[in-house]
């Protein structure tokens, strides 16, 4: 599944979970509205506890919709860094070739002005 899938599927979760807490929240408050007309009534206590429930639950669900967009931008941003990682452990490594490469000419160069210098050394 593509990430434009996931956050399309996403997107539709987040909409049809807000919406059965609308729609939850809407068929209490009308039964609580018709139980309430009723003076101390425990069902109507009762009916009210699941009205503030049901808010939290909204609530929440909008907390758990902020996360997940904080986390995906996140996401997306340490996905952009590991792949700028990889590029420079490419070229770190690239570097380190032409160190060793630099190294081996040089040795190779100082074993030879060694060698001429001897052999001027030697003629005198």
């Amino acid at each position: 599944m593509s990430s434009t899938e996931q956050q399309f599927d996403s997107d539709r979760f987040e909409k049809d979970l807000k919406a059965l807490c609308v729609n939850f929240a809407n068929c209490l408050e009308a039964v609580y509205f018709e139980i309430a007309k009723e003076a101390d009534n425990p069902l109507a206590a009762s009916l009210h506890q699941c009205l503030v429930l049901t808010d939290e639950l909204h609530t929440l669900a909008e907390l758990i919709r902020s996360d997940t967009n904080a986390s995906t931008d996140v996401i997306a941003t340490f996905s952009d860094r590991c792949t700028e990682i990889e590029t420079l452990f490419k070229r770190i490594d690239a570097l380190q070739e032409f160190v060793a490469n630099t190294q081996e000419h040089f040795n190779a160069l100082e074993a030879t002005v060694s060698k001429a210098e001897k052999e001027l050394l030697h003629k005198k």
